[in-house]
């Protein structure tokens, strides 16, 4: 009799392995998050929300399992970052997969053959020999082994040149098993190079960070499989992270070929309404009475709103937003608009 019970236990383990050993895609995961706020050259502006949006995304990969390093604001140097990626090669192998994530200023120099875009560390300035460039960061992501790298960018003019693209594309959940078997080289910048983008938005990130981790709380599940895929995130981030200043890209670097980053979240997810919930209710609620004047869409008052109602008054960007009711963009506009940034308020009409 106690044979018996030992064999069933054992048969019960052997199939408990077993099950495990499928759903463990992966044998380590690795993630190098950094952010910079407060750059020391003057040349560029000083950001808010960078390094609060890397800490909640190096919380949640840190809750679902990855290895996480960061460097943020003077510890994201060039040689820094460099040496973080480099870090990365050593430690990861072939069955491992890794994430970088960038907050801060991108760069794009326009060139006769093509676009050169540069990510912009704590201690860049206007020379490009102290950017970190994307010929740099490609050659880095070439000597990391992982099976799947996934580069989430979020900065000021991040249209950077990445080689190919991804498109984003709801799929079945029975490929998962085959995506984390092909190699995953995936880029997602918050906008292109000719976009500005925007620093705040709701709960205090980024308009980008903030959709993404929203996104990662499961509203970017689209089939509700329990996993986000880059097509899938790029889908939501597409609808819930763009607005007139910025469109979230996907591309893809050298080496990528039938598989796909995604991440495990489970069945317990966050959002009632796949793919049109931008769960923007808890955020915005406080400023629904702001909405005339909040151009850009983001539940706050502030100076993108600022700069895009001068736009429109001066005639760079085209009239859309006229609070007096007149139809026309004038300077009466672009007060109330800084009064409403100034004091909280936003009267419309006359």
């Amino acid at each position: 009799m106690r044979s018996g019970n030992s064999v069933a236990r054992l048969t019960l383990l052997a199939l408990a392995v077993c099950a495990t050993n499928k759903a463990q895609f992966f044998r380590k995961n690795y993630a190098l998050v950094i952010a910079v706020d407060r750059y020391r050259d003057s040349s560029w502006a000083q950001l808010s929300s960078a390094q609060k949006g890397a800490e909640a995304v190096a919380r949640f990969l840190s809750a679902h399992g990855y290895e996480v390093a960061s460097l943020y604001n003077d510890r994201a140097t060039k040689t820094g970052i460099l040496a973080g990626l480099d870090r990365l090669a050593r430690l990861s192998g072939p069955d491992d997969r890794a994430l970088v994530y960038f907050a801060g200023h991108g760069y794009t120099v326009s060139l006769p053959a093509a676009d050169e875009g540069f990510l912009v560390p704590f201690n860049g300035t206007t020379s490009e020999r102290t950017l970190v460039s994307m010929r740099e960061l490609g050659q880095r992501s070439a000597r990391i082994r992982a099976r799947h790298q996934l580069y989430l960018v979020d900065s000021c003019y991040s249209g950077l040149a990445w080689t190919g693209g991804v498109k984003a594309n709801h799929l079945d959940p029975t490929h998962i098993q085959m995506l984390a078997a092909g190699k995953a080289r995936q880029v997602i910048t918050a906008g292109r190079k000719d976009q500005r983008v925007t620093d705040t938005g709701p709960d205090g990130y980024s308009l980008f960070t903030g959709a993404l981790l929203r996104g990662l709380a499961g509203r970017a599940d689209l089939n509700k499989d329990g996993y986000i895929t880059v097509s899938e995130l790029g889908a939501y981030l597409d609808t819930c992270g763009s607005n007139r200043f910025q469109n979230p890209t996907i591309g893809s670097l050298r080496g990528q070929t039938n598989g796909e980053f995604f991440f495990e979240i489970g069945k317990s997810i966050e959002g009632s309404s796949p793919g049109a919930d931008c769960g923007f209710e808890r955020s915005r609620s406080a400023a629904q009475q702001y909405t005339a004047c909040d151009l850009n869409h983001n539940g706050l008052l502030d100076s993108i709103d600022m700069d895009e109602m001068i736009g429109e008054a001066l005639g760079t960007l085209p009239c859309k937003d006229s609070l007096t009711g007149t139809g026309t963009c004038t300077v009466v506009d672009v007060q109330r608009v800084i009064n409403a940034v100034l004091t909280g308020t936003c009267r419309v009409g006359p």
